[in-house]
């Protein structure tokens, strides 16, 4: 107690300057933290940005996340029956989707892997390397001719759902290291 009252008094001593820092030593603290880590006035504009960059990085992943779902919903409907045309030109006997379309039903997760098979398949047919176009034709034949409406509606909808969830996924990721 004696030790207290000892800083006590030559505190009231001291002279303006240092009872100015004996009354505001959180700011001084904060100033000399801020100092010594490199971090000044600037470290303080970056937060706020960065904070903003975080809140964008959210509404990303929620919008990216409602798109991929209606881009589902669109491939599972309207990109199904075009799907469905493309299976019963391009499909072999020998080829996997006669055999996918036998197995998976017209339900939606039937649909689903029924399109995706049908995009790998308009993937593989369309890429120029000869493996790409052996593969192809382990799935149907490619040499048949597709319009291109039937094309663009079993492509486009997976293409974007696809690079939709990449936009989230590196949204996500930017959220998590900041």
């Amino acid at each position: 107690m004696s030790v207290a009252a000892q800083v006590n008094q030559e505190v009231h001593q001291q002279s303006e300057e240092a009872q100015f820092i004996v009354d505001h030593y959180d700011l001084l603290e904060l100033m000399t933290v801020n100092a010594a880590t490199g971090l000044g006035t600037r470290y303080t504009r970056c937060v706020t940005v960065t904070e903003e960059w975080r809140i964008f990085a959210a509404y990303v992943v929620a919008g990216g996340i409602l798109l991929s779902l209606l881009l589902i919903v669109v491939t599972v409907t309207t990109g199904f029956r075009y799907a469905k045309k493309i299976e019963q030109r391009v499909s072999t006997p020998s080829g996997s989707l006669s055999s996918i379309s036998q197995i998976w039903s017209e339900a939606l997760v039937g649909r689903l892997v029924r399109c995706s098979h049908i995009f790998a398949f308009l993937v593989f047919r369309n890429c120029s390397s000869r493996f790409c176009h052996k593969r192809a034709s382990m799935l149907g034949d490619p040499d048949v001719p597709l319009p291109r409406l039937w094309q663009a509606w079993c492509l486009v909808p997976v293409l974007s759902m696809y690079g939709t969830l990449v936009l989230v996924l590196l949204a996500g990721i930017y959220m998590q290291f900041e």
